[in-house]
């Protein structure tokens, strides 16, 4: 909330000040309260109380240490009057609310934020919201406090914060505390000098104790504070209109005597020559804190509003009835971007006061957009101003909606001039007398504020920046349907239905009459003070009437550079940080200047149509350099649907039929969003006017844009954010793989996560900041989230940490939780055990080693409260010590465990043995169990076949693919599935002939056999054991890819022969051998041009492009060790960018390549020939040390339908798996080769008989 005036009552500078119009005469201002509470106890600061005895003032006499003690209380007294009170709502002066009856903590917190300055506030807001999530807080009362712990003197703070988030709230929580002696009782005095009652006095040169003196008649001796401790507050900074120059290198003496302009005097009291030992405080939004260098600042603080506990608490507060506090907040918990909304404490306390009404009425259905609720936030306004004042008590000439018109004018005015302080002169432009302006903003106190300052100087405002948007938005819709007539929508469509064939070709407007065109031209003219070139200009034609408005637009082009009046205030533009918008679109050809707004806006309009007027609208915004026509534009669109319009309509005077003028401009909007070169920033607005449009495909749309691959700065993601938590429709699925961002960009848009119920996170970079935001929203009691893949991430130990004591917390509701190849070790398996979240049924660890960690997760896994019943180790490195602790966990009458994969882990016979004794105890419950390639022979089978025979065990799939069980073994599994309930049978790629499946074909002819699905592919049938088997009406049978081939053993069953593309090589690179060896050259081969080739990185393709299940080999050679390799082998789609040095072009550094890095350039120390990148995962590669790989031979083994990618280190009587990577492949793969350094060659080996 505001405070009741910016700092209290003010009275006018004294006697020796000049007595002209620009001076002050001394009066007291109405607002102050001269009389003091005889019950006010106020606490003595004890660094005064020990000056009094030392006398470090000067002083000679008690008497006079006395009158400084009386000084001190006396002004505390003053400020406690000042400041102990809020206005909210309709409320009088004399009973406003005691501040600390309604006063909420405000989250703080010290640091700036990037980019911040350069976004609208509502969209700062998003970013806000999100960034409380990492952001440690602090008390208001600690602003001039170090929290690094160093005892660092702090002299000046910085405090920003968005229009309405409470700055003006946390002044006056500091004095007041400091008045109650409840805090800050080192400082003496307190002095409030708000910038826009500065502004009034900016022109004339007064000493800065006569400014001082002006604010705070009381301190007639300026030594009383000279030798104080004395906190200056600078309140307002983006209201100032002062004139500073911190790049002066003034030298001389500056004093509180010395006189100077006001400007001068604030510019030498932040820069310390002025009271160099004074504390300075500045508050300002974050459009203009640039302005103060910041090597005079030693603290900046941000103010970010209410995070979702204090929305609460607010709630509480300032609804007495608790039973009504709980209504509303579950209401507002209902709609995604009201609860964001109420972030901002202003917008709480619209939101309180409208469901208020609304459930005192009894209406269920709550506002969810913004312009529904200002809609009927204006509603409640003008009934209880015309309950209060009704018209025939305040005479004829008084009217609540003429009112709400000629504020909104002031509002549509002023807005378009970046102005948010007006004058005398600006009411008297808009047809508001003085004398009126005076009754406005007591009747109406909730959105028009008028102050008494300085001079008695009367500066008027709207309560927020929002609401003044809101009243432009309404004013020009207010003036569009109270003109002349218009067609009707029937007459519109018939009349588009004739031109249906012209509006499928013309690219900005739909085909209607030209005559039409140029009136809602004109219409938009006097709005916005510039010409457009009207849509019809490629034929020729032009809109002559408005050669006019043209002459006066270029007038005041050309007035632009003059001094602004005194009364006037600058446009906040010349202020913000200006954004490059790069305009390249040939059908807008619109002046540029914004900021006059031209013309009589009293004029008559002509007819026009409604989509018209809501394109131009469009336009203009996608044209405004700094978004302030952004939230304009919303609640525009907002209005103009016809539940709003009806909403409205007692305010409106008339209505129009607008359904199918807002189909056209959401197509229009749609059109516009699928453009390239378009300004991002302004593409995100119009994505938030989808949702004030309710437009029910917003997030198709949004995805379909981002599929445009423009790349998102920081603080476009923070409003992509905000979009997708604020919508209503709740993501099934946030893949944040699919933004083009920096890694800032992915740690603002990781917040939205919260708003789906799965977050694709895969290979993603996120810094610290980015994870805790991650951990933030498990935690949150909005969250939908239930499914977390945070898979080829490198997490840290204390990452772990953050993520299972999130995941313990009672809010949080993830149940599937994917951490592949996260380097997850046995370290990071004490934190799961620790906190044991209950959450969770469903844990991918594969690709972590966590043979030494086992007995630790096992703690988790058989305790009480675990409820996994899914758990995947696939290539996790595992020895027999983890399947004899795997055995002891399924055999735990705790353990819920259903489905197990062991997939690419060395099992081999004897660990079947020992998990065979596991899966045969009664207590195990598992039903899926899955052991691809894990070196199991047939010697195994017949263990699993007693498994299966056994009355405990409930195993309903099995998949024992790509092992070499071989004839022998599927006889020997065969015997049970006769006596089982086994439903599933996976033998894929198990060197299986026509005698297995002989044995399989007389299983299934036992009447008690269950099995429903049997995969026999990459096998070596015969046409007659297939015929015999397809006898069975199994659900589900696959012979796929049979041959003699299949037999072989291991993945060499798989092998292919492959080429070099010399179309696809770097001149880098010679090739040779028949193009099946590669050698990093130091000399440019001489290659032709192609548009395939690899331009800048030393990279080359073969030819084929791989599907199905392919295995192939590389050798490495002219280096003396494997140790020697700096490289990379894996795959890439065809698409792979050839052009360019960075991650987008590299193997496996992208989303359209995988591999496996070996070495790295760079040295850590240790020798190794990582480059301190061991275990380091991008995008699901990984680099590994080539200590670790031993061999020059490698194998890699592509299962393209399974969507894994597995590396081996060759040896002569062996092989041993390296890395397997997990990933959704959609188009053929191209085997290909990086080289990181010259000097060695790599050979494809030819496939073996």
């Amino acid at each position: 909330m505001k405070s009741d005036h910016s700092t209290g009552g003010r009275p006018n500078m004294r006697g020796h000040v000049p007595s002209d119009p620009s001076g002050f005469t001394q009066t007291q201002s109405p607002h102050e309260n001269t009389t003091s509470s005889g019950s006010e106890q106020l606490s003595i600061p004890n660094p005064v109380r020990q000056q009094l005895h030392s006398q470090p003032f000067g002083m000679t006499s008690g008497s006079e240490d006395e009158d400084l003690l009386n000084a001190i209380k006396s002004h505390k007294a003053a400020m406690k009057r000042r400041f102990d009170g809020v206005n909210e709502g309709h409320v009088e002066a004399k009973e406003k609310v005691l501040f600390n009856k309604i006063y909420t903590e405000l989250y703080i917190t010290e640091g700036q934020s990037e980019d911040v300055n350069r976004e609208h506030e509502v969209q700062q807001l998003a970013k806000s919201h999100q960034r409380q999530s990492h952001d440690t807080p602090i008390s208001v009362n600690d602003i001039f406090k170090s929290s690094d712990g160093q005892r660092r003197h702090i002299k000046t703070v910085m405090t920003k914060g968005i229009a309405g988030i409470g700055k003006t709230v946390s002044v006056q929580k500091f004095i007041l505390d400091w008045a109650d002696g409840k805090a800050n009782q080192d400082i003496d005095f307190i002095f409030v000098l708000p910038f826009r009652e500065l502004n009034l006095v900016q022109h004339t040169k007064y000493s800065f104790h006569m400014v001082l003196e002006a604010f705070y008649p009381e301190l007639e001796d300026p030594h009383m504070y000279e030798n104080c401790t004395v906190l200056f507050i600078l309140d307002g900074l983006d209201e100032s209109r002062l004139e500073v120059d911190f790049s002066s290198d003034d030298e001389e003496p500056f004093d509180v005597s010395t006189k100077a302009p006001v400007g001068k005097l604030i510019e030498n009291l932040i820069w310390g020559k002025l009271l160099p030992s004074a504390l300075v405080w500045i508050t300002s939004r974050p459009a203009v804190a640039g302005q103060i260098p910041a090597k005079y600042i030693n603290q900046m603080t941000e103010i970010r509003g209410f995070n979702d506990e204090q929305k609460e608490e607010y709630f509480k507060k300032k609804i007495p009835d608790p039973d009504q506090a709980r209504s509303i907040i579950t209401h507002i918990r209902t709609s995604k971007s009201l609860f964001i909304m109420c972030h901002i404490p202003l917008f709480c306390w619209i939101t309180a006061t409208v469901l208020q009404d609304l459930l005192l009425r009894g209406v269920e259905e709550i506002p969810k957009t913004m312009t529904e609720m200002f809609s009927h936030f204006l509603l409640i306004l003008t009934n209880f101003q015309r309950q209060k004042y009704p018209p025939e008590s305040q005479g004829t000439q008084w009217d609540p909606q003429d009112i709400i018109v000629k504020l909104a004018k002031l509002a549509f005015t002023q807005l378009m001039k970046g102005n948010i302080l007006f004058y005398e002169k600006d009411l008297e432009e808009c047809g508001i007398k003085v004398r009126e302006a005076s009754v406005y903003s007591g009747i109406c106190t909730d959105i028009f504020k008028e102050e008494l300052v300085i001079n008695q100087k009367k500066i008027y405002c709207f309560v927020h920046l929002s609401i003044q948007e809101f009243l432009a938005a309404y004013f020009v819709f207010h003036s569009f349907v109270n003109q002349e007539e218009f067609e009707s929508e029937d007459e519109e469509s018939s009349h588009d239905e004739e031109n249906s064939e012209e509006e499928e070709t013309q690219e900005d407007e739909d085909s209607e009459d030209e005559e039409d065109s140029d009136d809602i031209d004109t219409h938009w003219a006097f709005f916005f003070g510039f010409m457009f070139e009207d849509d019809s200009s490629d034929e020729g034609s032009e809109n002559e009437d408005m050669s006019g408005v043209e002459d006066k637009a270029s007038e005041d082009k050309a007035s632009e550079d003059e001094e602004p009046p005194e009364d006037e205030d600058t446009s906040e533009d010349e202020a913000t940080s200006e954004d490059e918008y790069e305009d390249t679109s040939e059908d807008e050809d619109v002046s540029e200047d914004e900021d006059e707004v031209v013309g009589n806006l009293d004029q008559p309009f002509k007819a026009g149509k409604l989509n018209h007027l809501l394109k131009r609208a469009v336009k203009e915004s996608m044209l405004c350099k700094n978004g302030k026509l952004d939230l304009f534009l919303r609640f525009l669109l907002g209005i103009s649907l016809e539940s709003n319009q009806k909403l409205l309509e007692g305010l409106l005077g008339q209505t129009v039929c607008s359904s199918e003028s807002i189909e056209k401009t959401i197509q229009y909007i749609k059109k516009t969003l699928s453009k390239q070169h378009r300004s991002t920033k302004r593409c995100l607005n119009l994505l938030l006017c989808l949702l004030e449009l309710k437009d029910s495909s917003l997030q198709k749309d949004m995805e379909q844009y981002m599929r445009s691959g423009q790349k998102l700065s920081p603080e476009q993601c923070s409003t992509l954010a905000y979009i997708l938590l604020a919508s209503e429709d709740i993501q099934d699925e946030f893949d944040l793989n699919k933004y083009n961002t920096t890694l800032e960009g992915n740690n603002r848009l990781v917040t939205a996560v919260r708003g789906c119920r799965k977050a694709k996170l895969s290979g993603c970079l996120l810094s610290s900041d980015g994870f805790e935001s991650v951990t933030f929203a498990l935690q949150s009691k909005n969250s939908y989230l239930r499914e977390l893949d945070l898979s080829y991430i490198n997490l840290k130990y204390f990452d772990f940490c953050n993520l299972f004591r999130a995941l313990y917390h009672r809010d949080c509701k993830v149940e599937t939780l994917r951490l592949v190849s996260s380097c997850f070790t046995a370290d990071s398996c004490v934190p799961l055990a620790v906190y044991k979240p209950s959450c969770v049924r469903d844990l991918d660890l594969s690709c972590n080693d966590l043979d030494s960690g086992m007995k630790t997760l096992s703690k988790w896994l058989t305790h009480i409260n675990c409820k996994l019943e899914i758990l995947r180790l696939a290539s996790c490195s595992l020895t027999s010590r983890s399947y004899k602790t795997i055995k002891s966990t399924l055999q735990s009458e705790n353990s819920i465990l259903k489905e197990l994969d062991l997939s690419f882990n060395d099992l081999l016979d004897s660990g079947v043995m020992m998990l065979s004794d596991g899966l045969d105890h009664p207590n195990c419950k598992l039903k899926t169990l899955r052991l691809v390639s894990c070196n199991i022979t047939g010697e195994s089978c017949g263990r699993f076949a007693s498994v299966l025979q056994s009355r405990h065990s409930q195993l309903r799939v099995l998949d024992l693919s790509n092992n070499d069980l071989k004839d022998f073994g599927v006889k020997l599994l065969s015997v049970a599935l006769g006596h089982c309930k086994l439903e599933t049978l996976r033998l894929s790629g198990c060197c299986i002939s026509d005698e297995g499946c002989e044995a399989l074909a007389s299983a299934l002819t036992s009447p008690s056999c269950t099995l429903k699905e049997l995969d026999l592919s990459y096998n070596h049938s015969g046409d007659k054991s297939m015929d015999l088997l397809k006898k069975y009406k199994l659900k589900r049978l696959s012979f796929a890819y049979n041959g003699p081939d299949m037999l072989k053993t291991g993945p060499q069953k798989y092998a292919r022969e492959l080429t070099l593309d010399p179309n696809t090589a770097h001149v880098g690179l010679s090739l040779s051998e028949g193009n099946r060896k590669v050698t990093a050259a130091r000399k440019k081969m001489p290659y032709p041009e192609h548009p395939e080739r690899f331009q800048h990185v030393p990279q080359v393709l073969c030819t084929d492009g791989l599907c199905g299940r392919c295995y192939w080999e590389v050798n490495w050679s002219d280096c003396n060790t494997i140790e020697d390799v700096r490289g990379a082998i894996g795959v890439a789609y065809k698409c792979l960018q050839r052009k360019g040095i960075s991650t987008s072009t590299m193997l496996g550094l992208n989303d359209m390549s995988w591999s496996l890095c070996i070495g790295y350039i760079g040295d850590d120390g240790d020798g190794d020939g990582d480059g301190g990148m061991d275990g380091f995962n991008i995008f699901g590669s990984k680099v590994v040390s080539p200590k670790s790989i031993r061999s020059k031979r490698l194998g890699v083994y592509l299962d393209w339908p399974a969507g894994t990618l597995s590396f081996f280190s060759i040896f002569p009587d062996k092989r041993t798996h390296l890395h397997t990577i997990y990933a959704t492949f959609t188009d053929p793969v191209y085997p290909g080769f990086m080289f990181l350094m010259p000097d060695f060659s790599l050979t494809l080996t030819k496939k073996e008989a």
